[in-house]
Formats: C-alpha cells, sequence, structure tokens
C-alpha cells in the first residue's frame, strides 16, 4: 500500500501522462492530410505569373505560368511583398485590372504572341496573387483597411 505522497506522486504523473497522451492525438490527427489540419497552421504565398490567362483563372495547368513565389509564415510579410510586387509591376506596366483585391493582372497592349491553334493575337498578362494556404486569400469584410491600401498603391503613377 502507498502512503499519502506516494499516491499523490503516482497520481501526478498518471494525470500528466492522460495530458499527454490527448495532445500526442490531436497532434497526430491534425497534421495528417485532413483540411482541419491545414488550418492550424497558416502559410502565405505571393506568387508571380506570366500568362495569356490573367492570374485568377486558375486552369488545370496553371502552376506552369507561375516565375516566381515566396513563402512566409506570417501574413503581414506576405502582404508587405504583395504590396510592393504590386507597385513595382504598376510602375513598369500601364494596364492593370483586379478580381477581389487578391489577385491583379498587369499588361503592356503591346505585349502579345500569336496562337497559331486560334489564329489570334494572345494578350501576355503579368499576375500577382496573395494565397492563403492553397487557396487565394479571402478579402472579406474584414479586410477593409487592406483593400483601401492597396487601391492606394495603384492609383499613384510615380
Amino acid at each position: 500500500m502507498l502512503c499519502g505522497a506516494e499516491s499523490e506522486l503516482v497520481y501526478f504523473i498518471i494525470i500528466h501522462f492522460q495530458i499527454i497522451l490527448i495532445l500526442t492525438c490531436f497532434y497526430v490527427e491534425f497534421e495528417g492530410d485532413s483540411k482541419e489540419g491545414e488550418a492550424l497552421v497558416n502559410e502565405w504565398k505571393v506568387i508571380m505569373t506570366k500568362s495569356d490567362a490573367e492570374p485568377w483563372w486558375f486552369f488545370e495547368d496553371w502552376k506552369r505560368d507561375i516565375v516566381e513565389e515566396w513563402k512566409y509564415d506570417n501574413k503581414s510579410d506576405a502582404i508587405a511583398k504583395y504590396k510592393e510586387e504590386i507597385v513595382r509591376l504598376n510602375r513598369l506596366l500601364p494596364e492593370i485590372k483586379t478580381k477581389y483585391y487578391n489577385s491583379f493582372a498587369f499588361w503592356h497592349p503591346d505585349e502579345i504572341v500569336f496562337c497559331e491553334a486560334c489564329d489570334d493575337d494572345l494578350q501576355i498578362y503579368h499576375g500577382i496573387i496573395l494565397f492563403e494556404n492553397d487557396d487565394p486569400m479571402e478579402m472579406s469584410g474584414n479586410q477593409d483597411k487592406l483593400k483601401e491600401e492597396i487601391k492606394s498603391l495603384i492609383t499613384k503613377k510615380d
């Protein structure tokens, strides 16, 4: 039979073992392939594309159009890079179009390629996309301040 101090120690060890077991199960469950686990650790990416399609058209082989990709562990660094690239492309190329403010297409009207299959000229777009995990970042109602900051960047031509 255990005395008081020994039984408290055994109880303490059992409780901590159970906590470790629960945390281990939680970690294994959410580090697997489940979408729920992916949401626990966000990854942000800024992706630059060059294509005859605007960057928000995610056709089957759209990833072949990626010319540069930056990965970040925090949102503020990704947004800073996204804004930096918007300013840079806005200075280089005269035309701009956006969709939901998480992606922009920049182009010069003279930068075209001939498509033999369609017997027509195609515009070349330089795209920039802000991703959160594997999807374009949602620019919902709580992102109004960010949208306004981005709008101010594209209206300034130096």
